[in-house]
């Protein structure tokens, strides 16, 4: 099951979006990061997994696919509905990192990424507005702007942006061993104000 996957998450994620393999087996078997499979007809199509952040009832959906040749057939819809139950029984929250529309590099690029956002809207996911974002690279040398969004969003408050900055230096250290004097990680904190408004 933990190579298969790997296999779905070698293939659909580009490498400066994604940690090295070695990494990722060593968390899952670790416990630290949770791995979630769906099955279809007993071979495993979708993986996703999930990085609790240390204190907090929020954590990280921090990759989500389904394999290549199941895409299309309903899988991330039912991940959601799965993972919408599951954030209710713990009590927690999760941040999902997407591409941002803004910066597609052209029309097509664009539909596609303003699309996965509509996909985690309709899931039950908001958008949090007034909260600049940068994947650091975490094998190349490309970092990638994003937008992030907040699921399930029956939050009675959107987080503020305190809450926010220190979530984000969480993830930064908890899964990129990067510190407060990170350049990408201050390029944008300070930009994090209220009132963050989710959409």
């Amino acid at each position: 099951m933990l190579d298969a996957a790997i296999a779905i998450y070698l293939e659909a994620f580009p490498p400066n979006e994604r940690h090295p393999e070695s990494l990722i087996r060593d968390r899952i078997l670790s416990g630290r990061e949770r791995l979630i499979v769906g099955e279809l007809e007993s071979q495993v199509a979708f993986m996703a997994l999930i990085w609790p952040l240390s204190g907090q009832p929020f954590g990280l959906l921090d990759y989500a696919a389904a394999r290549q040749d199941c895409r299309g057939l309903g899988l991330g819809t039912a991940f959601m509905g799965f993972l919408r139950q599951y954030c209710q029984q713990r009590g927690e929250y999760l941040l999902l990192e997407v591409e941002d529309p803004k910066l597609a590099v052209d029309e097509r690029d664009r539909h596609v990424r303003l699309r996965r956002i509509e996909f985690y809207r309709r899931s039950g996911g908001s958008l949090l507005e007034n909260v600049p974002y940068i994947l650091p690279p975490l094998q190349e040398s490309t970092p990638t702007p994003m937008v992030l969004m907040l699921f399930p969003s029956d939050r009675a408050q959107p987080p503020s942006a305190g809450l926010m900055r220190e979530l984000i230096q969480q993830i930064y250290w908890e899964l990129c061993q990067r510190d407060a004097s990170d350049p990408y990680l201050n390029s944008f904190l300070d930009q994090i104000v209220d009132p963050i408004v989710q959409t």
